[in-house]
């Protein structure tokens, strides 16, 4: 019946410049093929010049995107914004629709009007696999928007984990800097592991700092009522805890909970920064508002090492938390037998 509905000669379109393979595109394949078999005009875009290969990108009709392709459409035509087919099927994590295109050879790093490309919306929207297949087709990992921001950032201030280690990996450069700089709009929004992964592939370091300590007035950091020192601590990177020492900042000051750097490092087993603290001469018996010190925070998760470390540096290792409860009593319970015979 579709096909007996077809003239002779058609290019008929309604006032929008929509045409019947336009609207068939984002539903049904049958329609498509059929009037691609009578000659449709594939490439017939809109006023704003959306396209049927643009629309079945953009709808995840994976076979109709194939019978375009096949039937020979343009795969890079742009909207009036300057968005592709393959802007449009990444935008909304279309991965067969993807791996169509670029199988097709679509320009991986076509942009439209802002500067944006592919992988900056895979990036920012956490669609890991995506971003390894733009890689793979060669998009430009540190290529950046018309506002100075690049993949890397998107996915930092997303908290997209694994599409930062995907992009370090790929060798992604930082971009931004300041405010704009991946490793500072992480910590601005607690994505501590995205901070880890950046700092950990050496991206950072002095731009966390300089945010740290400019952040640093009075010892409260913004509105979060966190210092800049125990910022570091929970991130846990040794050189950024050297640097703000160095700095001058108060080595023990204390969050909402009153628990120090050092109590925060203790309790994360990270032997290196309590020996810094340490040597700092950040007060090993200083007691949170459990009554709880940094001895007891280091025996709860048993790391021995730590333990030793605060014992030599004079921690009272008979010092209870407000259940009476010694580090030996604790230590015992939970069975890190080791940490209780320190």
């Amino acid at each position: 019946m579709f096909l007996d509905l077809l003239p002779a000669s058609f290019q008929p379109a309604d006032k929008h410049g929509r045409t019947p393979l336009f609207v068939a595109a984002p539903v049904s394949v049958h329609a498509v093929r059929c009037l691609l078999e009578a000659g449709a005009d594939k490439d017939k875009a809109t006023d704003d010049g959306l396209t049927p290969l643009f629309m079945a990108a953009q709808s995840d009709n994976a076979a109709a995107v194939r019978l375009l392709l096949l039937a020979g459409a343009d795969k890079d035509r742009c909207t009036e914004e300057g968005r592709t087919p393959l802007f449009a099927a990444t935008r909304d994590g279309n991965t067969e629709v993807v791996e169509h295109l670029l199988k097709a050879k679509a320009a991986a790093d076509k942009a439209d009007m802002d500067g944006r490309t592919p992988l900056h919306l895979a990036a920012a929207r956490g669609f890991t696999g995506l971003v390894r297949s733009l890689l793979l087709a060669r998009a430009d990992v540190s290529r950046a928007d018309l506002f100075g921001r690049n993949a890397l950032l998107g996915a930092a201030a997303n908290n997209n984990v694994e599409v930062v280690r995907c992009l370090l990996e790929a060798r992604a450069s930082a971009g931004g800097d300041g405010e704009e700089h991946p490793v500072v709009v992480a910590a601005q929004s607690d994505h501590l592991e995205v901070v880890r992964c950046l700092l950990e592939a050496g991206i950072g370091q002095e731009a966390l700092l300089a945010h740290l300590l400019e952040w640093d007035d009075g010892g409260i950091m913004g509105d979060s009522q966190t210092t800049a020192l125990v910022r570091a601590a929970h991130i846990g990177n040794t050189r950024v805890v050297e640097g703000l020492l160095l700095a001058g900042v108060a080595r023990d000051p204390t969050d909402q909970l009153g628990r120090t750097p050092l109590f925060i490092a203790a309790g994360n087993g990270q032997v290196d920064i309590v020996r810094v603290l340490l040597l700092a001469r950040a007060d090993p018996n200083k007691e949170d508002r459990f009554s709880q010190t940094s001895l007891i925070s280091a025996v709860h998760v048993g790391c021995v090492e730590v333990v030793r470390c605060l014992l030599a540096a004079g921690a009272a290792k008979d010092r209870a938390d407000q259940h009476g409860h010694s580090p030996l009593f604790i230590a015992a319970g939970k069975g890190h037998y080791e940490a209780a015979w320190c």
